[in-house]
C-alpha cells in the first residue's frame, strides 16, 4: 500500500453481474404461482421493486451502460432470464450449461470483457444483493475504479448487526484511512469469532471486485493457471464462443470457489476498501431479507455521508 494512489479513471467501466446461482436457502419465500421455487436473483423480493439481477444491473448505471454489462446465467434458468436480456446485447448473457463454481463463471465473464475491451476496468458483482442508499453505494464503486491502477479491489462493510454467516477481510495493517492492502480472509466465523474480527477492524466482504481487466485474469493466472490454460485452450481462435465449445469446457472442468480458491490465495495482490454504512445485504437467508426489509424502512429519506 506504500506506493498506492487513487487515480481518476481514464478507461472504461464494465460490469460483471453473476445471476447463475440456486438461491436454495431462500427458496420458501420464492416460489411462483405453480409452486415451483424460482432462485432470488429473479424473482421480486421487495414490494414495489424489481427482481435483485434488475436491481443489481439498474444500480451500476449510470457508472456503467447496457452495452458495458456482462451478465453469467444458467440455461436451467432460461425462461426466467429471457425477458431480462435488453434487445440487441444478448452476446453479453453467458449462458452456463452447467455449474462448475463461481470461478469459472468469472474468468468467462472476463475474458469476453477483455476480447470486447482490454483496458475495461470491470466491476464484479453477485446480482443477489439489498442496498438502501443505492447513490452513496454507485459512489463506493466509483471509488474502488479510482484505484485500479494500484491494484484489485475488494468492498467491505462494517459488520456491525450482520449475523456470523459472513465472509470477513483482515487488513494487513490497521486502516488509517478507508483503504487498505488485504492481509488475510476469515470464512463464515463462528458469532464470537466474527465480534472479535470487528473489534480488530476487519470489514465483512461483499464480495464486490474492482480491477483492471487484465489484472483479474491475472489473479487466476497466479492461482489456478491450469484452469486458465484449460478455458483459454477450449475457446481459443473463435470470433464468438460457439455452445459446443462452451458445453465441452464445463464437461471437463472441475469446480472452482472464485473466493476460496483464488481471491483467498493471492491477498498480497489485493486492496480492500471501507464502504461506508448505506444498508448492504446479500439477501442470503429468510431472516437477512427480513431484515433488509425493515432496514430499507428506517433508512427511506435518511440520507448518508458517502
Amino acid at each position: 500500500m506504500n506506493n498506492a494512489r487513487q487515480h481518476s479513471v481514464p478507461s472504461p467501466i464494465w460490469s460483471l453481474v453473476l445471476a447463475g446461482g440456486e438461491g436454495t436457502r431462500l427458496h420458501s419465500r420464492t416460489r411462483g404461482d405453480d409452486g415451483v421455487p424460482v432462485p432470488k436473483q429473479f424473482f421480486p423480493l421487495l414490494e414495489n421493486r424489481g427482481t435483485p439481477l434488475e436491481d443489481t444491473l439498474h444500480r451500476m448505471r449510470p457508472l456503467v451502460g447496457a452495452r458495458q454489462s456482462v451478465v453469467v446465467v444458467s440455461e436451467h434458468h432460461r425462461p426466467h432470464w429471457t425477458p431480462l436480456v435488453p434487445k440487441g446485447l444478448c452476446s453479453h448473457w453467458l449462458v452456463q450449461p452447467e455449474s462448475r463454481g463461481t470461478g469459472l463463471a468469472t474468468l468467462l465473464g472476463l475474458l469476453h470483457i477483455a476480447r470486447q475491451e482490454p483496458d475495461a476496468i470491470v466491476v464484479m458483482t453477485p446480482a443477489d444483493h439489498g442496498i438502501c442508499h443505492p447513490e452513496t453505494w454507485r459512489k463506493v464503486l466509483a471509488r474502488a475504479a479510482n484505484w485500479a491502477a494500484s491494484g484489485v479491489t475488494l468492498v467491505g462493510v462494517p459488520g456491525e448487526g450482520l449475523d456470523d454467516g459472513y465472509g470477513w477481510i483482515v487488513p494487513a495493517v490497521p486502516m488509517s484511512a478507508d483503504i487498505a492492502q488485504v492481509g488475510t480472509f476469515v470464512e463464515k466465523p463462528d458469532a464470537r469469532t466474527a465480534h472479535a474480527l470487528r473489534e480488530a477492524g476487519a470489514l465483512v466482504s461483499t464480495f464486490v471486485v474492482v480491477g483492471r481487466v487484465s489484472d483479474l485474469i491475472g489473479l487466476f493466472e497466479v492461482a489456478v493457471p491450469a484452469l486458465v490454460a484449460n478455458t483459454v485452450g477450449h475457446l481459443a481462435n473463435a470470433r464468438s464462443w460457439l455452445p459446443r465449445q462452451i458445453r465441452r469446457l464445463f464437461g471437463q472442468t472441475p469446480a472452482v470457489d472464485f473466493s476460496a480458491d483464488v481471491l483467498a490465495t493471492v491477498p498480497q495482490h489485493l486492496l480492500v476498501l471501507r464502504a461506508p454504512d448505506c444498508g448492504w445485504s446479500d439477501l442470503g437467508t429468510p431472516e437477512r431479507l427480513d431484515g433488509h426489509v425493515e432496514a430499507q424502512r428506517s433508512w427511506q429519506g435518511t440520507p448518508i455521508a458517502a
